[in-house]
């Protein structure tokens, strides 16, 4: 049985996406604490909060890349909306 959950990621921000503070590949590891009677259920309760564990950290580190680099998509998607009604007008004309 495995003592610990292991998470390994690497990310690929938009090219000039000012993060100092994150790294783009990131290597987590949670230890699988069992209870002292050593039967499969205690294995399974440490399994199931090193899990917990490790998806609150994931979550924490996208969360933060989520925030670093939403202003830049979010202003690439408004150019790309507003590119598509430009088209849309001119097909009337016509």
């Amino acid at each position: 049985m495995s003592k610990a959950v292991t998470i390994t990621y690497v990310l690929n921000p938009p090219e000039g996406t000012d993060t100092p503070a994150l790294f783009r590949t990131k290597e987590m590891t949670f230890g699988v604490e069992s209870n002292t009677d050593r039967t499969y259920a205690g294995y399974y309760d440490g399994l199931r909060t090193a899990v917990e564990d490790a998806r609150t950290a994931i979550g924490d580190d996208l969360t933060a890349w989520r925030d670093a680099i939403g202003a830049a998509e979010g202003s690439k998607e408004t150019k790309k909306i507003l590119a598509d009604e430009d088209d849309e007008e001119g097909d009337e004309e016509q």
